[in-house]
Order: structure tokens, then sequence, then C-alpha cells
């Protein structure tokens, strides 16, 4: 095997490795910060990101070992299995699908915030959140299984559809939202208004729905290298095989990075959130100290 790939190879699983510590990390302390604060599951907003969490979780505890089982099986042992190499992007795929659905849901969710106030307090519930996530993940497990290894529909064409579909209608709702929720902090500078809880209800959500823009951009980003990848699948003429070595390292680099972008939404969440960095903060002290008092109760024993 060529240095090059050798080198190529150790530098991918040592990125794949530090993505996944990190994301387990920043991914378990959103998720333990939401759940041991009642005050914040009871907010619509912090419980769809505690479902964005959790299924960010599962992005960075499944998908970087399997691109790194990946290439490792593929590039140094030289397995070109097809129905390994299908049923390993099937899984990759079907997961990240599962997270940018609920990205998709904490979107639309805070676009009924701001947009319909009325309608999203009344109507919007826990459960018909849930039912939302229900469906759009019910057309992601369809959409990975028609493109299963290629037979029905080809995966790269889809993407080469879906991602810039997706991130056009996030862009369109997330600026048609701001735009509102500025006209109405225009409004409230010329007529301030009488109830003090609607002008602050209304920056919390303005802040909210920046944080979700920021979000959608960040995660456009990370799947931008695929979907350059699959637009040159679907044009090329010799048309990349996964037989070759440097056409599979490309495939595992570019998902790499949209699997990356599970961690980077932990970065933002904690910091344009303030109490939600309050209460990662505390958990991050009390583990730190629990294994400052496990050290030195080792380093006496011993």
């Amino acid at each position: 095997m060529h240095p090059t790939i050798i080198a190529n190879l150790f530098f991918l699983c040592t990125v794949n490795t530090i993505f996944m510590i990190a994301g387990i990390f920043l991914n378990s302390v959103v998720i333990i910060s939401l759940w041991r604060t009642s005050q914040l599951r009871k907010k619509l907003c912090y419980f769809t990101i505690f479902v964005l969490s959790c299924f960010d979780l599962s992005v960075v505890v499944i998908n970087h070992p399997i691109i790194m089982a990946s290439a490792i099986v593929t590039t140094a042992f030289g397995v070109h299995d097809k129905l390994f190499v299908d049923i390993t992007e099937y899984i990759s795929t079907l997961i990240v699908e599962l997270a940018v659905s609920a990205l998709q849901t904490l979107t639309f969710e805070r676009f009924l915030a701001l947009t319909y106030p009325f309608f999203h307090e009344r109507m919007v519930t826990k459960k018909r959140l849930i039912y939302f996530l229900a469906l759009l993940q019910f057309l992601a497990i369809v959409m990975a299984t028609l493109t299963f290894g290629d037979y029905v529909l080809s995966k790269h064409m889809l993407f080469s559809i879906l991602i810039p579909f997706i991130f056009l209608l996030s862009i369109y709702l997330n600026y048609k939202t701001i735009m509102i929720a500025r006209s109405k902090r225009r409004d409230e500078r010329v007529a301030p208004a009488s109830n003090h809880e609607i002008v602050k209800r209304t920056r919390f959500n303005l802040k909210k729905m920046s944080t979700c823009s920021l979000a959608v951009i960040c995660c456009f980003v990370c799947f931008f290298p695929h979907l350059v990848y699959s637009l040159y699948f679907e044009t090329s003429e010799r048309r990349l095989r996964r037989e070759n070595d440097q056409a599979f390292m490309s495939w595992t680099w570019t998902t790499t990075a949209g699997c990356a972008n599970s961690t980077f939404n932990c970065l933002i969440l904690f910091w344009r959130n303030t109490v939600l960095r309050r209460e990662g903060m505390k958990i991050v002290k009390n583990i730190h100290s629990r294994c400052c008092c496990v050290c030195i109760s080792s380093f006496r024993n011993a």
C-alpha cells in the first residue's frame, strides 16, 4: 500500500476519533443539562434541542466508527465487498438523515413560534412535534431504503437534489422568521408594548431563531463537500467506483465532514444559549471534581 494512502488513513482515523470523543462529550452534556433541569424541559424550544442532541449523539457514536472501520477494511486490507460497502453507506446515510430531520423539526418549531405565535401557543405541543418528527423520519427511512445499493435510485443523484432543496427551504423559513421578529422589535421601539412579557418573549424567540439559522448554515457547510462529491459522481464520464482507493477516501472525508456537523451543533448551542451553557458548566465542574477525588484516592491507596 502506498505511503500516502497510509498517512491519509491515519489522519482520517485521528480526525474521526477527535470528532467522536468531542461529540459524545458535548452532546451528553447537552442531554444531561436538559434532562436534569425541569425549567428547560417544559419549553418546546429546549425540547427540540434535546431531541436534536439525541440524534446527534447517535451520529457520532455510530457513524464515526463506521467510517474508520470501512476505511481500514477497504483500504488497509483491500476488501472491496459490494454488500459491505452498501450496508455501511446505508447505515451512515440513514443516521445522518434522521439527525437532519430533527434539525428540520427545530427549524419548523421556531418558524411557527415567531410567525404564528398564537397558533404555536395553542396548537403546537410536544406530542405533535413528535408526530411531525416521526413523519420526517419515515420519509428519511423510505429514501435511504430506495437508494440502497443504487438499485432503485441513485443516492448521489438524490443527494444532489435533496441537500440544496432542504438548505434553501431552511434558509427561507429562517429568513422570513427573522425579518418578522425584527419588524416586531422596530414596532416596540416606536410604540413600546404595555406587556413586558410579550417584548421579552419576542426577543427570546429572535435569539433562538438566530441560533437555529447558524445551525442550518453550519449543516450546509458541513454537507457541502458531500454535495460536490455527489455531483461529480453523477456527472463524471468515468463514474467513480468504490474499488478506487482515492475515490473511496474522498467518500470517507466528505462523510466525515457531514458527521462533524453533529459536534458543531453543540458548540453553537452552548455559545448562543446562556442558560444551557451555565448548566453545562455545572456538569463539567462536577465531573472534574469527581475525577480529582478518584485520582487523589487512588494515589493515597497506592
